[in-house]
């Protein structure tokens, strides 16, 4: 089974880097990477594209012009360009543990999704976290990320858990709402094809839930690896959120889930070409 990593990306070369840094310390080598650049200038693409060259493996690119947050549109174009048969979803600012991959890819079951989570760093401990960093698995270390400064409370549970263990328990005791997350959420391609990829007509907010929600319309039912697959996610600002976009995506959502619908006439089907290359 290859799988096809998609990481999101906007005009965040820095934070990039350092999640491709992570993906380059997989211990799992079968895997493409493909890029979904939704609309980054041509500084930020020089400076991942650069880094991405000189790595052992596979990334490919799809991009289109800035025209506002179009993520969804970005991400079913990388569906199409996608070689592997399992996809999996993440954004520009997560940074892989080392057996990321072989979590989701042990956990992969036909007719199930994964649903993942993401512990999130504060600004200043984000900027401390660099090459050597990753590449030791340290940002996965709790005790050594302490040192580097004030943690969320979240953190130690996501974290401590698996080095003590009781990860795979707590996946299947938490009652913690298993969604598709963005950030850390995987699916077999086949079923993303199926429920027409994403919803184009969304803009920032919820809308990975939403592609969620219709897998399971579809019979998709998700399965929770919140706390074996683990990535950090580094801080950032985020000047795209709007409230009206943000209420917007809420109410499809709320029709998603009751008229039990599956597949979206805004999604693979309506994707216009952009433009793909290969490093």
């Amino acid at each position: 089974m290859k799988i096809s990593v998609i990481i999101s990306t906007y005009n965040s070369s820095e934070l990039l880097i350092k999640a491709l840094c992570g993906y380059e310390a997989q211990t799992d080598k079968d895997f493409e990477i493909i890029v979904a650049d939704d609309g980054s200038d041509v500084a930020h693409r020089e400076r991942y594209e650069k880094y991405a060259s000189e790595l052992k493996i596979p990334v490919s690119y799809v991009w289109h012009p800035d025209e506002g947050f179009r993520k969804n549109r970005i991400l079913n174009q990388a569906i199409i360009a996608s070689q592997g048969e399992y996809l999996l979803f993440t954004d520009g600012d997560c940074i892989p543990e080392p057996d990321f991959l072989v979590c989701h890819r042990n956990n992969a079951e036909k007719g199930r999704f994964l649903s993942g989570g993401a512990c999130r760093l504060r600004a200043d401990v984000s900027a401390k976290i660099g090459f050597s960093e990753i590449n030791l698995g340290l940002p996965f270390k709790v005790l050594k990320m302490m040192q580097m400064g004030r943690l969320h409370s979240t953190f130690f549970i996501k974290m401590g858990a698996k080095n003590i263990g009781i990860n795979a328990i707590l996946d299947k005791l938490v009652p913690v709402k298993m969604t598709f997350n963005g950030g850390n959420s995987s699916c077999w391609k086949k079923d993303a094809i199926a429920i027409g990829g994403f919803d184009e007509r969304m803009g920032y907010g919820g809308e990975d839930c939403e592609f969620g929600f219709r897998l399971k319309n579809y019979g998709i039912q998700p399965k929770r690896i919140r706390y074996s697959a683990r990535c950090v996610h580094l801080e950032h600002s985020r000047e795209y959120y709007n409230k009206d976009i943000h209420q917007s995506n809420s109410q499809i959502i709320k029709r998603t889930i009751h008229s039990k619908h599956t597949v979206t006439k805004y999604g693979l089907n309506n994707s216009a070409p952009t433009q793909t290359t290969e490093a």
